[in-house]
Protein backbone atom coordinates (compact mmCIF):
# COMPACT_ATOMS: atom_id res chain seq x y z
CA UNK A 1 0.00 0.00 0.00
CA UNK A 2 3.04 2.31 0.31
CA UNK A 3 3.11 2.63 -3.47
CA UNK A 4 -0.48 3.93 -3.46
CA UNK A 5 0.32 6.47 -0.75
CA UNK A 6 3.38 7.74 -2.65
CA UNK A 7 1.41 8.05 -5.89
CA UNK A 8 -1.39 9.84 -4.05
CA UNK A 9 1.01 12.42 -2.65
CA UNK A 10 2.43 13.15 -6.10
CA UNK A 11 -1.00 13.49 -7.70
CA UNK A 12 -2.22 15.87 -4.99
CA UNK A 13 0.82 18.10 -5.48
CA UNK A 14 0.11 18.26 -9.21
CA UNK A 15 -3.56 19.06 -8.64
CA UNK A 16 -2.74 21.95 -6.32
CA UNK A 17 -0.09 23.36 -8.64
CA UNK A 18 -2.41 24.31 -11.53
CA UNK A 19 -6.12 24.68 -10.72
CA UNK A 20 -6.68 26.78 -13.84
CA UNK A 21 -5.27 24.32 -16.39
CA UNK A 22 -8.64 22.92 -17.37
CA UNK A 23 -9.65 22.18 -20.95
CA UNK A 24 -13.32 21.71 -20.15
CA UNK A 25 -15.69 22.18 -17.21
CA UNK A 26 -18.94 20.81 -15.85
CA UNK A 27 -20.91 23.22 -13.65
CA UNK A 28 -23.86 22.90 -11.31
CA UNK A 29 -25.67 26.02 -10.10
CA UNK A 30 -27.60 25.88 -6.82
CA UNK A 31 -29.05 28.24 -4.26
CA UNK A 32 -26.13 30.30 -3.02
CA UNK A 33 -23.26 28.93 -5.11
CA UNK A 34 -22.02 27.44 -8.38
CA UNK A 35 -19.59 24.50 -8.41
CA UNK A 36 -17.42 23.86 -11.47
CA UNK A 37 -15.18 20.94 -12.41
CA UNK A 38 -11.95 22.66 -13.49
CA UNK A 39 -9.19 20.05 -13.51
CA UNK A 40 -8.65 16.31 -13.73
CA UNK A 41 -6.75 13.69 -15.75
CA UNK A 42 -9.36 13.06 -18.48
CA UNK A 43 -11.55 16.06 -19.47
CA UNK A 44 -13.90 13.91 -21.54
CA UNK A 45 -14.81 12.01 -18.36
CA UNK A 46 -15.31 14.95 -16.00
CA UNK A 47 -18.68 14.78 -14.33
CA UNK A 48 -20.60 16.10 -11.34
CA UNK A 49 -24.36 16.23 -10.86
CA UNK A 50 -26.89 17.62 -8.42
CA UNK A 51 -28.01 14.91 -5.99
CA UNK A 52 -30.24 17.14 -3.86
CA UNK A 53 -30.84 20.83 -3.32
CA UNK A 54 -32.44 22.98 -0.65
CA UNK A 55 -32.29 26.56 0.61
CA UNK A 56 -29.58 25.75 3.18
CA UNK A 57 -27.76 22.71 1.76
CA UNK A 58 -27.05 21.05 -1.59
CA UNK A 59 -25.40 17.69 -2.30
CA UNK A 60 -23.21 17.28 -5.38
CA UNK A 61 -22.61 13.76 -6.68
CA UNK A 62 -18.93 13.25 -7.55
CA UNK A 63 -19.64 11.11 -10.59
CA UNK A 64 -16.10 10.80 -11.99
CA UNK A 65 -14.67 9.94 -8.57
CA UNK A 66 -17.31 7.22 -8.16
CA UNK A 67 -16.45 5.83 -11.60
CA UNK A 68 -12.71 5.84 -10.87
CA UNK A 69 -12.97 4.24 -7.43
CA UNK A 70 -16.04 2.07 -7.99
CA UNK A 71 -16.38 -1.65 -7.27
CA UNK A 72 -14.51 -3.05 -10.29
CA UNK A 73 -10.95 -3.14 -8.97
CA UNK A 74 -10.73 -6.61 -7.46
CA UNK A 75 -7.36 -8.38 -7.25
CA UNK A 76 -7.33 -12.16 -7.87
CA UNK A 77 -4.32 -14.40 -7.48
CA UNK A 78 -4.42 -18.03 -8.63
CA UNK A 79 -0.82 -19.18 -8.42
CA UNK A 80 0.87 -17.39 -5.52
CA UNK A 81 2.62 -14.69 -7.57
CA UNK A 82 0.76 -11.83 -5.86
CA UNK A 83 -1.44 -9.42 -7.80
CA UNK A 84 -2.72 -5.91 -7.14
CA UNK A 85 -5.42 -3.87 -8.79
CA UNK A 86 -6.70 -0.41 -8.00
CA UNK A 87 -8.28 2.81 -9.09
CA UNK A 88 -6.99 6.34 -8.57
CA UNK A 89 -8.67 9.71 -8.81
CA UNK A 90 -7.69 13.36 -8.73
CA UNK A 91 -9.83 16.39 -9.52
CA UNK A 92 -10.18 20.08 -8.75
CA UNK A 93 -13.49 21.88 -8.26
CA UNK A 94 -14.09 25.62 -7.95
CA UNK A 95 -16.90 26.96 -5.77
CA UNK A 96 -18.18 30.45 -6.59
CA UNK A 97 -20.39 31.92 -3.89
CA UNK A 98 -23.31 34.02 -5.08
CA UNK A 99 -23.91 37.56 -3.85
CA UNK A 100 -25.83 37.59 -0.60
CA UNK A 101 -24.68 34.13 0.56
CA UNK A 102 -21.78 32.51 2.38
CA UNK A 103 -20.56 28.90 2.61
CA UNK A 104 -20.69 27.63 6.19
CA UNK A 105 -19.53 24.03 5.85
CA UNK A 106 -18.49 21.29 3.40
CA UNK A 107 -18.93 17.55 3.95
CA UNK A 108 -17.41 14.75 1.87
CA UNK A 109 -19.54 11.63 2.36
CA UNK A 110 -20.15 8.21 0.87
CA UNK A 111 -19.21 4.65 1.72
CA UNK A 112 -16.07 2.54 1.54
CA UNK A 113 -16.60 -1.06 0.43
CA UNK A 114 -14.06 -3.80 1.05
CA UNK A 115 -13.73 -7.55 0.52
CA UNK A 116 -10.99 -9.72 2.02
CA UNK A 117 -11.02 -13.36 0.91
CA UNK A 118 -7.64 -15.05 1.47
CA UNK A 119 -7.41 -18.57 0.15
CA UNK A 120 -6.93 -21.46 2.59
CA UNK A 121 -5.51 -24.88 1.83
CA UNK A 122 -4.55 -27.56 4.36
CA UNK A 123 -3.92 -25.00 7.08
CA UNK A 124 -1.98 -22.63 4.81
CA UNK A 125 -3.55 -19.17 4.42
CA UNK A 126 -3.18 -16.85 1.48
CA UNK A 127 -2.94 -13.05 1.65
CA UNK A 128 -5.70 -10.49 1.04
CA UNK A 129 -5.29 -6.77 1.73
CA UNK A 130 -7.12 -3.62 0.70
CA UNK A 131 -6.74 0.11 1.12
CA UNK A 132 -9.23 2.95 0.51
CA UNK A 133 -8.24 6.58 1.03
CA UNK A 134 -9.73 9.98 0.23
CA UNK A 135 -7.86 13.22 0.83
CA UNK A 136 -9.19 16.70 0.13
CA UNK A 137 -7.77 20.19 0.41
CA UNK A 138 -9.45 23.59 0.20
CA UNK A 139 -7.66 26.76 -0.78
CA UNK A 140 -8.13 30.38 -1.74
CA UNK A 141 -5.04 32.04 -3.26
CA UNK A 142 -2.24 30.85 -0.92
CA UNK A 143 -4.44 29.90 2.04
CA UNK A 144 -4.67 26.09 2.27
CA UNK A 145 -6.93 24.07 4.55
CA UNK A 146 -6.58 20.28 4.73
CA UNK A 147 -9.92 18.66 5.53
CA UNK A 148 -10.05 15.46 7.63
CA UNK A 149 -8.95 12.52 5.42
CA UNK A 150 -10.83 9.24 4.99
CA UNK A 151 -8.87 5.98 5.32
CA UNK A 152 -9.89 2.31 5.55
CA UNK A 153 -7.25 -0.41 5.60
CA UNK A 154 -7.71 -4.21 5.49
CA UNK A 155 -11.48 -4.18 6.04
CA UNK A 156 -14.56 -6.17 5.07
CA UNK A 157 -18.02 -4.88 4.31
CA UNK A 158 -19.44 -1.41 3.72
CA UNK A 159 -18.64 1.54 5.97
CA UNK A 160 -20.31 4.95 5.69
CA UNK A 161 -18.04 7.97 6.08
CA UNK A 162 -18.52 11.74 6.46
CA UNK A 163 -15.58 14.14 6.60
CA UNK A 164 -16.55 17.71 7.43
CA UNK A 165 -14.61 20.97 7.33
CA UNK A 166 -16.50 22.94 9.95
CA UNK A 167 -16.61 26.73 9.68
CA UNK A 168 -14.83 27.99 6.57
CA UNK A 169 -12.66 31.13 6.30
CA UNK A 170 -12.94 31.66 2.56
CA UNK A 171 -14.49 34.49 0.58
CA UNK A 172 -16.38 34.55 -2.69
CA UNK A 173 -14.48 31.82 -4.59
CA UNK A 174 -12.25 28.94 -3.55
CA UNK A 175 -11.00 25.56 -4.80
CA UNK A 176 -11.44 21.99 -3.60
CA UNK A 177 -8.87 19.34 -4.59
CA UNK A 178 -9.95 15.70 -4.28
CA UNK A 179 -7.54 12.79 -4.28
CA UNK A 180 -8.55 9.17 -3.85
CA UNK A 181 -7.22 5.64 -4.15
CA UNK A 182 -8.88 2.23 -3.82
CA UNK A 183 -6.70 -0.85 -4.08
CA UNK A 184 -6.68 -4.57 -3.42
CA UNK A 185 -3.78 -7.02 -3.13
CA UNK A 186 -4.10 -10.82 -3.22
CA UNK A 187 -1.70 -13.74 -2.92
CA UNK A 188 -2.92 -17.32 -3.29
CA UNK A 189 -2.34 -19.96 -0.63
CA UNK A 190 0.11 -22.72 -1.54
CA UNK A 191 0.55 -25.90 0.49
CA UNK A 192 3.49 -27.22 -1.53
CA UNK A 193 1.25 -29.09 -3.93
CA UNK A 194 -1.74 -27.00 -4.89
CA UNK A 195 -3.01 -23.40 -4.81
CA UNK A 196 -6.13 -21.78 -3.34
CA UNK A 197 -7.24 -18.50 -4.92
CA UNK A 198 -7.18 -15.29 -2.87
CA UNK A 199 -9.28 -12.21 -3.62
CA UNK A 200 -9.32 -8.62 -2.33
CA UNK A 201 -11.30 -5.51 -3.23
CA UNK A 202 -11.39 -1.87 -2.17
CA UNK A 203 -13.93 0.64 -3.52
CA UNK A 204 -15.70 3.95 -2.91
CA UNK A 205 -19.42 4.28 -3.52
CA UNK A 206 -21.87 7.18 -3.70
CA UNK A 207 -19.34 9.90 -2.91
CA UNK A 208 -20.95 13.32 -2.54
CA UNK A 209 -19.88 16.81 -1.58
CA UNK A 210 -22.51 18.55 0.54
CA UNK A 211 -22.29 22.35 0.64
CA UNK A 212 -24.08 24.26 3.41
CA UNK A 213 -24.96 27.88 2.72
CA UNK A 214 -26.47 30.76 4.67
CA UNK A 215 -27.71 34.19 3.59
CA UNK A 216 -25.58 37.17 4.52
CA UNK A 217 -27.63 39.96 6.19
CA UNK A 218 -27.83 43.18 4.20
CA UNK A 219 -26.16 46.31 5.68
CA UNK A 220 -29.61 47.69 6.52
CA UNK A 221 -30.38 44.51 8.48
CA UNK A 222 -27.15 44.88 10.46
CA UNK A 223 -28.07 48.51 11.19
CA UNK A 224 -31.51 47.49 12.45
CA UNK A 225 -29.99 44.81 14.68
CA UNK A 226 -27.48 47.28 16.10
CA UNK A 227 -30.24 49.80 16.76
CA UNK A 228 -32.33 47.13 18.45
CA UNK A 229 -29.48 46.11 20.76
CA UNK A 230 -28.79 49.77 21.56
CA UNK A 231 -32.45 50.37 22.46
CA UNK A 232 -32.50 47.22 24.60
CA UNK A 233 -29.38 48.38 26.43
CA UNK A 234 -30.88 51.83 27.01
CA UNK A 235 -34.08 50.38 28.49
CA UNK A 236 -32.16 48.02 30.77
CA UNK A 237 -30.04 50.95 31.91
CA UNK A 238 -33.17 53.01 32.76
CA UNK A 239 -34.65 50.13 34.75
CA UNK A 240 -31.44 49.77 36.74
CA UNK A 241 -31.47 53.53 37.47
CA UNK A 242 -35.06 53.32 38.76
Amino acid sequence: MQRAATAATAILAAALAAPGAALAATSVATTGFTITYVDGPAPDRWGISLASSGPESSAISLDTLNDDLGPYHGAYDLFGNGTSNGGYHTSTLRIDVQEGYRITNLTLSGSAYGVLAPGELNGVAGVARNDVSLNWVLWETDDYHAAPPVRYLDFDGEHAFASTTGSLPYGRSFYVALLGAAEGYAEAAYDGTDFATSYALGAVRNAQLTVDVAPVPEPATWAMLAAGFALLGWRMGRRSAL
